[in-house]
């Protein structure tokens, strides 16, 4: 004699945030099988490209900050060798590098404050 037996349904918890995010994902898919976008909100927007550094714009950046290559490199999450490399022209910042020496560029008091605690 066979017995069927079913498995218990799946039960998973989860908070408002994960129900409200299942619900837009659920949207989402009807609205992209449907090819129905009546009552979704579309934006396009546009990516900007971070600036270009050199291995001068990378020194004279890190002279701003009045930091050594070390703590520039900790600051990026980088070595120390990497930060180097930069400022002799070997090799060249990443896009991610360079987006967050562009918010460094942007105002290097605030970044310095924001990452630095001064001893004492």
């Amino acid at each position: 004699m066979k017995s069927s037996t079913k498995k218990p349904e799946r039960r998973t918890k989860t908070n408002a945030a994960g129900r409200k995010l299942l619900t837009a994902v659920r949207e989402m898919h009807q609205a992209v099988t449907s090819g129905n976008y009546a009552g979704l909100t579309i934006r396009t927007v546009e990516i900007l490209e971070p600036a270009e550094y050199d291995a001068k714009s990378i020194r004279r950046l890190r002279d701003r900050l009045r930091v050594s290559q070390s703590v520039f490199a900790h600051l990026l999450g980088v070595s120390s060798e990497l930060v180097e490399s930069w400022e002799q022209g070997i090799v060249a910042p990443r896009a991610i590098a360079r987006r967050l020496m562009d918010q460094i560029d942007a105002d290097p008091s605030a970044f310095l404050s924001l990452h630095v605690r001064r001893a004492g």
